[in-house]
């Protein structure tokens, strides 16, 4: 009885859990980018850069802030350079002063042909604090798990 009592009590709760979490997997459900910053909107994009980071995926990088993001067509540049080898790495809220560390973060995975910036005079500005842990970063970058007590578990 008490058996009974503790695989229904315990571990059938724990089964569950675990079959909820293989079956969102299976059904594609997303997790959320890694927590290296205060930006939600730069977490995912580091979760993207994970996955299109590669050698040969690196003719041209877009970088900056929402302007670089919302206002650059990836085809008129396809067409425009000819390569479909374009990496958008912009996100909302990045400063002018973020650009050059998150550059050499990115230009350690790939060696562009060409660089574009696009920026607007706010970008110079420093408007709010994104606490991007940028170690973090590189380490997310490289492929390794984020380790507990880092910028991951804010």
């Amino acid at each position: 009885m008490k058996a009974r009592t503790f695989f229904i009590g315990f571990c059938l709760p724990l089964v569950l859990f675990i079959a909820a979490i293989f079956l969102s997997f299976a059904a594609g459900i997303r997790i959320p980018g890694p927590r290296i910053s205060a930006s939600e909107a730069f977490n995912e994009k580091a979760a993207w850069l994970r996955t299109q980071l590669a050698p040969s995926k690196c003719d041209v990088l877009v970088i900056g802030s929402s302007v670089a993001l919302n206002d650059v067509d990836n085809q008129e540049l396809a067409q425009s350079l000819h390569t479909s080898n374009i990496i958008n790495a912009a996100s909302w809220g990045l400063n002018i002063e973020d650009l050059p560390v998150f550059y050499s973060h990115l230009s350690q995975r790939c060696k562009f042909r060409t660089v574009i910036l696009a920026t607007t005079y706010i970008d110079f500005e420093s408007h709010w604090d994104k606490e991007i842990d940028w170690q973090a970063f590189e380490h997310y970058l490289s492929g390794a798990p984020l380790q507990i007590g880092r910028a991951s578990c804010r």
